[in-house]
Formats: structure tokens, sequence, C-alpha cells
């Protein structure tokens, strides 16, 4: 049974910190491998004072070590800063489907050492603190890592959480219910400093942290998950988070003002309820006097099929879904300017059957002047962007508490 949010939001629940210049360092650090204290300045734009101060206490601890190289003529040797991966390690935990949860201790440079995989019968807000602590424990104990050493948990969940206060919102499957104190109380049991947050979120923490990209600092991130949908926004490296806890909820970003298509969330007109894989099925479904009949991974598929075989009714509910997300995009970038728009779906073939009428909504309602300024990039969702961003939601609290 979890405790009151009242009385559990400060017990090992981690926000953020009044500086991030030690998070600055240790992000850049780690993007490139190695980096002199004047290369640090350059990047970060900090004072060099600074960098000694927060340089040499790092070092001083434990966590980065010098690394000298001898010029190969005349010259001062060159010494370097890297990342000393076993000081401390963090835990992440992700769904891995309705049923299990995956958790992965990670080392400080970001190296998945350990995964397991635990069972849980079905993601429930009643229950889910509970069967993450198992979770969580039971890795640490095959891992063979000392508690000690682990010294942060990221926790990624579907739905829509506060992750100032390590509270879910609202959990799919669950139906509406009050606010659950997730984040302190599997905090509270297993020791560890505990951070959380939602999917959609995390597939941009992902591409932040281990993408190739030259636009990793300044990007929005759209996720088609496999039913939902959600957004997040870097800005100048930092995820842009709401002044409650909350990420973007660009799925419920109104498209249509009147006889719009219902949403769960008890509104109608909302983004998702168009261009969201569940909404695309839902409203099929709803068409054939289904409204109500859960939704399956092969009705997706049925639903492809029929439009490649020419079906009208499906042709139009993929159109309207291209349209609509190529609307709210377009709206979004004349509203904030991102630069770099990525949007991922966990159905391969989505892209394929929006494409079309996506460009075409986004032609129409994107400012000329931002037109040659601004990429748009689809791809698939990763099979490794789940942990990737559990543990860089982990690591980014751990470094920022250095």
């Amino acid at each position: 049974m979890l405790n009151s949010i009242a009385s559990l939001k400060k017990a090992n629940v981690i926000t953020k910190g009044s500086d991030d210049s030690t998070l600055r360092i240790m992000k850049h650090i780690r993007r490139a491998g190695a980096l002199s204290r004047v290369e640090l300045a350059q990047a970060t734009g900090m004072a060099k004072g600074s960098i000694t101060e927060i340089v040499g206490r790092l070092v001083v601890q434990g966590l980065l070590e010098e690394h000298i190289s001898l010029p190969s003529g005349r010259g001062r040797p060159r010494v370097s800063l890297r990342i000393i991966e076993d000081a401390a390690y963090v835990v992440g935990l992700s769904p891995a489907g309705n049923d299990t949860l995956s958790a992965d201790i990670i080392d400080l440079n970001g190296n998945r050492l350990f995964s397991s995989q635990y069972g849980i019968g079905g993601l429930d807000v009643a229950t889910f603190a509970d069967h993450a602590v198992a979770a969580i424990e039971s890795a640490i104990v095959q891992s063979g890592i000392e508690r000690e050493r682990i010294r942060h948990a990221g926790i990624i969940l579907p739905g829509q959480v506060d992750r100032n206060a390590g509270v879910i919102l609202w959990l799919p499957h669950s139906g509406w219910h009050p606010p659950a104190a997730v984040g302190p109380h599997i905090g509270q049991a297993i020791g560890i400093p505990v951070t959380i947050d939602n999917r959609a979120t995390v597939v941009a923490r992902a591409e932040h942290w281990f993408g190739l990209g030259d636009w990793l600092d300044d990007f929005t991130c759209i996720a088609l998950l496999e039913r939902g949908m959600g957004g997040a926004r870097y800005r100048n490296g930092h995820l842009q988070t709401g002044v409650n806890g909350s990420n973007s909820e660009i799925a419920h970003v109104k498209v249509a003002f009147e006889q719009g298509r219902p949403c769960f969330c008890g509104a109608s007109g909302c983004l998702g309820a168009y261009a969201s894989v569940g909404g695309i099925i839902r409203q099929w479904l709803r068409g054939g006097g289904e409204a109500e009949a859960p939704i399956g991974s092969r009705d997706f598929s049925a639903l492809v099929d029929l439009a490649r075989s020419g079906d009208g009714v499906a042709l139009a509910l993929f159109r309207s879904a291209g349209r609509a997300l190529g609307t709210a995009i377009a709206s979004h970038i004349n509203e904030a300017d991102p630069g770099h728009v990525l949007i991922v779906a966990a159905e391969p073939e989505l892209e394929a059957m929006i494409a079309p009428a996506f460009h075409e909504a986004v032609g129409e309602h994107m400012l000329t002047t931002l037109v040659d300024k601004t990429h748009i990039e689809f791809r698939t969702i990763a099979e490794g962007d789940f942990w990737k961003g559990a543990a860089s939601l982990a690591l980014e609290q751990l470094y920022r508490q250095l």
C-alpha cells in the first residue's frame, strides 16, 4: 500500500539542483571521451576558475582522472580528463511490454553492464512500486555490484508523471486514479535516490545522451508509441520540464474544434485521438461499432493491409493522422523554432502510411521563414532506446549531485 504523497515527497526522491555546472562538465567529457580544462571552458562557456575548482573536486573524489600525453614535437604535455567508469553506478528500470520490467545496471560513463527481466503480470498503479522494488533488488544482487556504489535509480513509466515529486498522475490500464507517489516509495524501500519520467521523454533522453547528430542539444522529439504519443524538447542541452513537473503532453494539443473525436482525457479534438496508433485504431473500430473493443497488436497491421489494398476508410484514417500531426508540428515550429524535429515511431510502417499527408500539412501551415532552417526527421524507435533513456535519467541526476 502506497503511503501518502505528503509523507513521502522528501524521501529519496531527487529533482534538480540549483547549479548545473557539474552536470554540464560531466556531460561534455562523456560525449567527447576526454577533454582538457581549456577545451571544457570553450565547450561550456564557463570561467576557467570554475572549471578548475569543479574538476579538482571530481578528481579528488575519484570520479575523473587525468591522462597525460606527450607532444610529438616541442610543447607542453597535454592533460586531458576522463570519467572513471567504475567509480559509481546507476540502475535504470523500464517496462518491456505490459507484463515485464527491464532492470539495467549502468556505469558512470553510460555503459550497460548487467540487464535482467522481471515479470509483473501487468502494469498497475496499485502494485507497480512493489514490483519495481523487487526488480531493482533482484538486479543488484544478480549483478554482484556493491549496493553502496549504486548512486541513483531512473524509472520509466507510460502515462503522465510529475517528475519533480516522483508521482504517477495517470497510468494506462489503471483508469483514472488518485496521484501515486511511487518515486519516494521506491526510493525509501531500496535506499537509493529515485527519479521517474515517462516513456515519450525517455526516447528524447536516449537521443540526446547516446545519439550522434550535431543537433543533440536543441531539438524536439515526438514519440509515436505502441498506443499513445508524447513529446519532449531539449534546449541548450536541457530537457524542458513544466513548472508542475510534467513534460510535453502534445497528445492533447487540439487539432479539431467542432465535433472532434473523443479522447480518453475527457475532451475532444486531441491530437492523440487522430495521430496516435491507438487513436487511429480506435476510430477504425468505432466505425465498425466496436468502440470499446480492446486494441490488439494485430489491429494496426490489419489496417495497414487494408490501406495498401486501396480501402477508402483505412486510407482516410491515415490521411487524417498525417494532416493532424503535420498541423500540430507546424504550429510547434512556428511557436518554438526548435531547429530540428525528430519523430520516432514504434510501428515501422506508420511513417509510410502518414508521410504524404504529413508533409502536405507541414508545408501549408509552417512559416516560410523557418522552412529552410528546420529539419524534420522520422525514425523507428530502437530496441535500446528505453534502457538508454532510463540510464540517462539516472546519470543526469547523479552528475548534477556530484
